[in-house]
């Protein structure tokens, strides 16, 4: 026979390999023998583990290891069938009352050719929800209305948030008062304006005012001592004031006077002349203050905003009284009452 190299190699391959396999079958089998003598001499001692119970109670019981796993796949089977069932039973449930909602609404309110209707299944959300959906609802298909007769292009008329709007970006809250002020103020004719401008022009008035506080009165008449003797306001103020120079305040109109500065102060700022100031005025914190008017707009251009101001008030009263008489409530957990008071 002639040698092979490829057979003499493959024959020496074979060899080994069986080597190697009879030494990990001796390893394995002293490894199982040191094992069971371990857990032989645990038992004897009484020191068991929790494996040692386990396949103690395997070796004596005549359940085999088929017979768990067919009860496994029984179990799981079982499991199966019951989640379908629930699934099925609650896709069920969800088709019924889907038909209930479907078959039975009730009318809640009727705005023009608009209804807003309630099911009987929204009887249970009704006290957390309904009535302000309800009224929000309603006051959106009002505004709806109103904007349908207001031109995109229009820009005959301006508002006291006019100028606010354009430094700063609104919230949808505030975005949604300015617009229904729009609509409103675009209902009023130009002619309505001026008769009322006429009519009220002491009202509508705007005020430019500047105040300065004072520990006492007689701080604030010394002030003013200084002041006619030729001192400056600034220089007065810090010897005098609380404050290091006059305050500038916001445009206040003159029918707000009374609500933003109080009734005796509205008085005294109303009976002053222009460039002079007020007595000195007791304040809720202990002081005295005065004030001071550097600037009365009464022209029609100037106090338009206000104006506006004022019919904008009267549109959003009307809107309220008209959505108590238009709307056709049903619900008696709503009243004529309780949307009055409510602030949209």
């Amino acid at each position: 026979m002639e040698d092979n190299p490829f057979q003499r190699f493959k024959a020496e391959w074979l060899y080994r390999r069986d080597i190697h396999r009879q030494r990990k079958r001796a390893a394995a089998v002293a490894r199982e023998q040191i094992e069971e003598a371990q857990r032989s001499q645990r038992l004897a001692q009484g020191e068991a583990t929790v494996g040692d119970t386990v396949g103690e109670w395997a070796r004596q019981s005549p359940v085999s290891g088929k017979m768990v796993v067919r009860v496994f796949l029984l179990l799981l089977l079982a499991a199966l069938c019951v989640s379908g069932y629930i699934l099925y039973q609650k896709q069920m449930h969800i088709r019924a009352l889907y038909r209930r909602l479907a078959n039975s609404r009730t009318v809640l309110v009727r705005v023009g050719d608009v209804e807003i209707k309630k099911g009987e299944l929204e009887n249970s959300m009704w006290e957390r929800h309904g009535q302000r959906d309800l009224l929000l609802e309603t006051l959106l298909i009002l505004l709806r209305d109103a904007s349908r007769s207001v031109s995109v292009e229009s820009r005959e008329f301006r508002t006291l948030k006019d100028e606010e709007r354009k430094g700063k970006s609104l919230s949808l809250s505030e975005e949604a008062d300015f617009l229904e002020e729009k609509i409103l103020v675009s209902k009023v004719p130009e002619s309505e304006k001026r008769d009322f401008y006429n009519a009220n022009k002491e009202e509508l008035a705007i005020y430019e005012l500047s105040s300065l506080r004072f520990e006492s009165a007689d701080k604030a008449e010394q002030f003013v001592e200084a002041f006619l003797k030729g001192m400056s306001p600034d220089q007065a103020a810090e010897e005098y004031s609380l404050d290091s120079h006059p305050v500038m305040m916001p445009p206040i109109m003159a029918v707000d006077l009374p609500t933003e500065l109080g009734v005796f102060h509205a008085r005294a700022i109303e009976a002053l002349d222009r460039g002079r100031y007020s007595s000195p005025l007791p304040t809720r914190d202990g002081q005295f203050i005065i004030y001071r008017i550097h600037l009365m707009e009464t022209d029609y251009d100037l106090v338009l905003p206000a104006i506006n101001t004022v019919f904008a008030r009267r549109g959003r009263d009307e809107l309220r009284r008209n959505l108590v008489e238009s709307a056709n409530i049903v619900s008696e957990q709503i009243t004529p009452k309780q949307l009055i008071e409510l602030k949209l």
